[in-house]
């Protein structure tokens, strides 16, 4: 058995908030772990597949404003992991 280690913060669950939130907690300097049941990719996500769509057409102008932010921020994203 590994030895036990100490961190911080103890993400569980490896989805997107999940990882947003670990992504977020590190970049404060955080040291973070994040937990998760599943392999990288499996279809039971829910960004999997069809569901993966960004969607801009809401009537409320709000969500409107923060998928447009959002999209800014996945490109950060994008070129941080390559």
């Amino acid at each position: 058995m590994a030895k036990a280690e100490r961190v911080e913060f103890a993400v569980v669950g490896a989805g997107l908030l999940g990882l947003a939130a670990a992504r977020a907690l590190h970049q404060r300097g955080h040291e973070v772990v994040v937990f998760e049941q599943a392999t990288v990719g499996h279809r039971r996500g829910g960004s999997h597949g069809a569901s993966r769509i960004f969607r801009y057409g809401y009537s409320d102008p709000m969500y409107v404003r923060m998928a447009l932010l959002a999209r800014d921020l996945w490109h950060d994203v994008e070129v941080e992991t390559g």
